[in-house]
């Protein structure tokens, strides 16, 4: 791993932005897993998958904007020592989780709008709770191999972006277990998505004569999937600029936003996208308790008690 040159004022630009970004991302999607916990419109099997994904995006953000941008302000060249490389390594973590959960929400809503009679129970708790298990249990193993020397990743305050060391490993690694399988699953999540399409027109015919309560639930499903698709395509924009975009630019910057700052803004957009999607999430209110300050007397405000003795008051 190469020692960070001197700092240079595009990298201070990129650092800030990338803690603007991060801290923006984790505040959308703590709002997003706190508004799907609040809502009675998501269903327990596709909430927990969008709280998992916030989840991911919510940690990602955090990582990117707290510790990576941290060190790289305070103490680039810990990005090069081993326990410094953990960042990267709990970004791929983070990021995958939040992938997986992305492929079992768009097979979720394939099987509400296709299978709506066994929906309950393709998409039971026990089932959720084992396409959960798996989503992490595979970012896991994805990140797994990263404690290794040979297959190492880690944050390069050079290129300002996560760079795999230069081993066979890491070769092996880069193209085919992250490439090849971010393009595979986009593609499984794009079939899932276009047999949804598919079938969405039969079964919008079908609901025509259907009760209102139907219909309402109807709708509320078709919502879900425009969400899943929308932020599909967005993930999809993502792996293009990371993987084929930024080799067509040779600025530091350049690589800079096509890399970390779209990785950012996905997760960012990720959640935003939750939110966008569900009116029941848009209208939720913080609600912050106002305590007010015990007066010095019965009946006074605490103005009038703080005031000074007026003439009237001694007479």
């Amino acid at each position: 791993m190469e020692a960070p040159s001197e700092p240079t004022t595009d990298r201070h630009i990129a650092v800030s932005m990338l803690i603007v970004l991060g801290t923006t991302g984790f505040l959308v999607n703590l709002f997003a897993i706190y508004g799907i916990k609040k809502s009675t419109t998501f269903g327990a099997s596709f909430g927990r998958l969008c709280i998992s994904q916030c989840l991911g995006n919510c940690s990602n953000c955090a990582t990117a904007a707290f510790i990576v941008g941290t060190i790289t302000l305070v103490k680039p060249e810990f990005h090069t020592t081993y326990w410094g490389a953990r960042s990267a390594q709990l970004l791929t973590f983070f990021f995958y989780g939040d992938f997986f959960s992305h492929f079992f929400a768009a097979l979720n809503r394939l099987c509400a709008i296709r299978f709506p009679i066994k929906y309950a129970v393709l998409f039971s708790p026990r089932n959720t709770n084992i396409a959960l298990a798996l989503c992490w249990l595979c970012a896991a193993i994805e990140a797994t191999p990263k404690f290794f020397s040979d297959c190492m990743i880690y944050f390069d305050v050079n290129s300002l972006g996560t760079t795999f060391t230069s081993t066979a490993c890491n070769s092996f690694m880069e193209i085919y277990f992250n490439f090849y399988l971010d393009l595979a699953f986009n593609a499984m999540i794009f079939l899932c998505d276009v047999f949804t399409l598919v079938n969405l027109r039969s079964a919008t015919k079908h609901n025509t004569h259907s009760t209102e309560l139907k219909k309402k639930k109807f709708q509320q499903d078709v919502r879900f999937f425009f969400q899943t698709l929308c932020q599909a395509a967005v993930g999809f924009i993502e792996v293009l600029c990371f993987f084929v975009f930024s080799n067509m630019v040779e600025s530091r910057f350049a690589k800079f936003m096509l890399t970390t700052f779209a990785w950012m803004l996905q997760q960012t957009l990720d959640g935003a996208m939750i939110i966008f999607f569900n009116k029941e999430l848009r209208s939720i209110r913080l609600k912050i308790t106002v305590v007010s300050v015990p007066s010095a007397k019965f009946g006074q405000s605490t103005q009038e008690a703080r005031r000074p003795p007026q003439m009237s008051d001694i007479l």
